[in-house]
């Protein structure tokens, strides 16, 4: 393990700035931005997808994010194919689309790179920063991930408090500030 795992930080930390191939910049004319549709902006809450086989990592990274400024509403997907129907249905009412998608590398039923992969052919989902979380210190792993079409990629923290302050990160530096008509 890494030290920084050691630690009960579980990811570096400074989550990287290479991009996937099929992650650009996020810009204010994003589809995803109510300023790019013309509608005002408004606070609201950041919406996560998670995409996680780990029962209690659900439950607990789903109590993290719910608390506390800013404030998340976290969806939650067992595996690929349920992450796949959500995201569909998410995509048919844009107002519905995940702002940010923590997606685990191993699931039951498929790998983050195979997943990315099918979510490219959906358009409305290609400028949703998704962040690959893992145990898996492969090298390979991340270059696959990214390759696929990850904005990043992190360890698995251990400890709830480090993958709130992860999730936050990670949305400032690839999401956009939701309701901040400032930016």
């Amino acid at each position: 393990m890494l030290l920084v795992e050691e630690r009960g930080f579980g990811w570096p930390r400074e989550l990287s700035s290479r991009r996937g191939p099929h992650r650009p910049e996020r810009s204010p004319s994003a589809a995803g931005d109510p300023r790019a549709r013309g509608e005002e902006a408004t606070a609201r809450r950041v919406r996560v997808l998670i995409v996680d086989d780990d029962t209690s990592f659900l439950s607990a990274a789903e109590r993290a994010l719910a608390i506390g400024s800013p404030g998340f509403d976290v969806t939650t997907a067992g595996n690929g194919l349920e992450a796949i129907a959500l995201l569909k249905d998410a995509e048919a009412d844009e107002t519905s689309l995940p702002d940010v998608v923590l997606l685990d590398y191993h699931l039951p039923d498929t790998t983050a790179p195979s997943l990315l992969q099918r979510l490219a052919a959906l358009p409305s989902l290609r400028e949703i920063p998704i962040l690959v979380l893992t145990r898996d210190e492969r090298e390979s792993a991340r270059e696959d991930a990214l390759r696929a079409g990850a904005t990043d990629f992190a360890f698995k923290p251990s400890r709830v408090q480090a993958l709130r302050d992860m999730v936050v990160e990670f949305w400032e530096t690839h999401g956009t500030s939701v309701g901040d008509p400032s930016n």
